[in-house]
């Protein structure tokens, strides 16, 4: 009886973290998405300058610019992000 004590608190133990594991796999999908999401309103605004490139586009007051087509290569955030690679392909 003791034994199966034991299965039974391990079996919950398990199930709650695989629930947690779930919840925060589920997290990560989210947050990847937003950086993405946020790097591509950024990017556009911003011409395609990133924020590493220069701060050129806050000190310039034209309101003729032309829509840019963001680029893979112009990402430096969410490049690397595994989550928004493999929705690429």
């Amino acid at each position: 009886m003791v034994k199966n004590q034991g299965k039974d608190e391990t079996k919950l133990l398990l199930d709650k973290l695989l629930l947690k594991r779930k919840d925060i796999k589920e997290e990560l999908k989210r947050i990847e998405k937003d950086v993405f999401r946020y790097e591509t309103i950024s990017l556009d605004v911003s011409q395609g300058s990133s924020v590493m490139k220069s701060l050129e586009f806050y000190s310039s007051n034209k309101s003729d610019k032309k829509k840019y087509l963001v680029k893979d290569s112009d990402r430096i955030f969410s490049k690397d992000l595994p989550q928004i690679n493999d929705r690429k392909k």
